[in-house]
């Protein structure tokens, strides 16, 4: 009977050692996953903030082209304008 009840308790202490040792395992990722979304907020803040900096330029390219597209009588600011024309053709001197 002693030998019956000394497995039985040594059984629940590994169990019980298991158990431990698998929410010690549990909590290790949930730290890191807490780790890797708090550094995802902090690359999704980043990227907005630099988003919100480029828009007014985005919207300044987007007025300069449609202002090029309006400007039709004046080829010299319809090239200034377009992407596609080089410092070399639009006769711009570069220093």
């Amino acid at each position: 009977m002693q030998d019956t009840l000394r497995r039985i308790e040594e059984g629940a202490d590994r169990a019980e050692d298991k158990a431990a040792e698998s929410r010690a395992g549990v909590h290790r990722r949930m730290d890191e996953l807490v780790g890797r979304v708090g550094h995802l907020q902090t690359s999704t803040a980043t990227i907005v903030a630099d988003v919100a900096e480029m828009k007014p330029v985005t919207d300044d390219v987007k007025r300069w082209k449609l202002m090029g597209r309006c400007a039709r009588g004046s080829p010299v600011l319809r090239r200034w304008l377009s992407a596609r024309v080089s410092p070399r053709q639009s006769g711009a001197l570069f220093l």
